[in-house]
């Protein structure tokens, strides 16, 4: 993410930034994929489970009128279950930032967590954090 945060960076100082862009990186990985980096580094399966798109698709339309941020979840969900998503790292790299592999970033993140903290000790693994196994979830 730190090629991410030094586009945001770059972008806000810009005399005048696009309205809109889209970061990507060098590799097309599906949510499975990612997930299943995670659990190789980490060496631990992670909960999975599937939301049937009618399912998705039902809750989109049911609750469009009282939880419009749910429904919109529920709409992303099904669009890049049916189509996909594929974001060119060309933006990135049009700021002179070079993006680093998903995979990559997944490891790097994976050797801090349990790298000695400053009294040599090893890190203590955030309660409740994104990498919990339990916590992981996929739709599609």
């Amino acid at each position: 993410m730190d090629d991410v945060g030094e586009a945001c960076v770059r972008l806000a100082t810009m005399a005048d930034p696009p309205e809109v862009i889209q970061l990507g990186g060098p590799e097309e990985l599906t949510r499975h994929q990612v997930i299943d980096a995670f659990e190789r580094i980490y060496g631990a399966p992670f909960r999975r489970f599937s939301i049937p798109r009618a399912a998705l698709r039902l809750g989109a339309r049911a609750l469009r009128g009282r939880r419009p941020e749910l429904a919109s979840l529920f709409g992303m969900a099904l669009v890049r279950d049916l189509e996909g998503e594929r974001v060119s790292p060309e933006p990135l790299r049009r700021l002179g930032i070079e993006p680093r592999r998903t995979c990559e970033l997944i490891a790097a993140k994976a050797r801090l967590r349990s790298a000695p903290d400053h009294v040599g000790q090893r890190a203590s693994r955030p309660r409740g954090g994104p990498f919990r196994p339990d916590r992981t979830s996929e739709a599609g």
